[in-house]
C-alpha cells in the first residue's frame, strides 16, 4: 500500500503547480451586479459606475483593439537639456510608452508627435499639458487620465478614449508639489520627475487603477503618485503583471498543441513532479503486489 506521506508529498506538489504569486494590482471594473446597458457610455471623471477593483471582481475596461495612437503634444520644449540629457518632454513621453510596449501585453501604445486637445472626448488619444486638468480640482495631482468607455455587452467594456492632461512644468499643484524637470535618480518633494509621471498615467490609459487604493502600500510605479514617486523609477513588477492580465499576450503557435496544449502542459508538469516525490519517498513507499492469477486492468 502507499503510505500517508506520499499523498501529503504529492498534495504539496499539486500545490506548488497549480499556486500562482498573487495579484496586487488593480483594474478599473465594473463590479459584479452593477447593471449595465448594452451602449451606455462610461465615463470615469463624472461617474463612478467603474471603480478601482481586484482583478476579476468585475467587468475590466480594456481596449479590444492591439494597437493605440497617442498624440503626444508636451510643448513647449524646455530651454534646454533635462536631467537625464532629452531635450523635449515628448521624447520622454515616447519612452514611457515603450516601458509599456516592452512589458509583452496584447496591446502596443504609438506615438506621434502631434497636437491636439486631451480635454475633449472625441475618441483621439492626446497626451498634454493642460493648466487646469480639464477644468478639475487639481488638488494634489499632477496629472490626470480621462478614461471613457462603452459597454458592448454585460462581460464587455470597451475604452474609447483615453486622454492625458499634465500640469505645465514649473506649475505647483494645490499641494506645492511640481514637474520641472525629467530624471533617472529619485528625486525629492516638492519637485517631482515627468517622466514617471508620465509613465503612471500611461498605465491608467491602458485601464490600471492605483493598487494602493484596494491593497494598501504597494511598491509600483501605478500606485498614487506621491507615493510611487519616492520609491519606484520605472515599471515594476506588480504594473507589468497587471498590464499581462489585461491585454495576455498572445499564446505562441504549435503544430502539436491545440486548445489541450495548456492543460498537457499543466498535467506534465504535475506527472514529474510527482515522479520527482516517489523518488525522494522510494525508500517509504511499498506497492502491494497483485496476484499472478488476477487480471490487470487496461490503462
Amino acid at each position: 500500500m502507499i503510505q500517508p506521506n506520499f499523498f501529503r508529498a504529492l498534495l504539496a506538489v499539486f500545490s506548488f503547480v497549480l499556486s500562482s504569486e498573487a495579484n496586487a494590482f488593480a483594474v478599473f471594473a465594473v463590479p459584479v451586479g452593477t447593471p449595465v446597458t448594452t451602449g451606455q457610455v462610461i465615463d470615469l471623471t463624472v461617474s463612478n459606475t467603474a471603480i478601482p477593483s481586484a482583478f476579476g471582481q468585475g467587468v475590466a475596461l480594456t481596449w479590444k483593439q492591439t494597437s493605440v495612437n497617442v498624440a503626444a503634444a508636451f510643448t513647449p520644449n524646455p530651454a534646454g537639456p533635462l536631467t537625464n540629457g532629452t531635450t523635449t518632454w515628448n521624447q520622454n513621453a515616447f519612452a514611457a510608452m515603450n516601458d509599456w510596449n516592452a512589458v509583452g501585453a496584447n496591446i502596443r501604445f504609438n506615438g506621434i508627435a502631434s497636437g491636439g486637445n486631451p480635454c475633449v472626448t472625441d475618441g483621439n488619444v492626446v497626451a498634454a499639458f493642460d493648466a487646469t486638468l480639464c477644468l478639475g480640482v487639481p488638488l494634489f495631482a499632477l496629472g490626470i487620465t480621462r478614461l471613457v468607455a462603452v459597454v458592448d455587452s454585460p462581460a464587455s467594456i470597451r475604452i474609447t478614449d483615453a486622454d492625458v492632461a499634465m500640469i505645465p512644468p514649473n506649475t505647483p499643484a494645490v499641494n506645492g508639489a511640481f514637474i520641472n524637470d525629467a530624471f533617472d535618480t529619485l528625486e525629492v518633494f516638492p519637485s517631482f520627475d515627468f517622466r514617471r509621471t508620465v509613465l503612471h498615467e500611461f498605465g491608467h490609459a491602458l485601464g490600471l487603477a492605483h493598487p494602493d487604493t484596494v491593497f494598501g502600500v504597494n511598491p509600483a510605479t501605478q500606485s498614487t503618485i506621491m507615493f510611487s514617486q519616492v520609491t519606484v523609477s520605472r515599471l515594476a513588477a506588480d504594473d507589468k503583471n497587471g498590464a499581462l492580465a489585461l491585454y495576455p499576450a498572445a499564446a505562441p503557435s504549435s503544430s502539436s498543441s491545440g486548445e489541450g496544449g495548456a492543460s498537457s502542459t499543466l498535467f506534465m508538469a504535475i506527472f514529474l513532479g510527482a515522479l520527482a516525490t516517489i523518488k525522494l519517498l522510494h525508500g517509504h513507499i511499498h506497492f502491494r503486489r497483485a496476484p499472478a492469477n488476477r487480471r490487470q486492468p487496461r490503462g
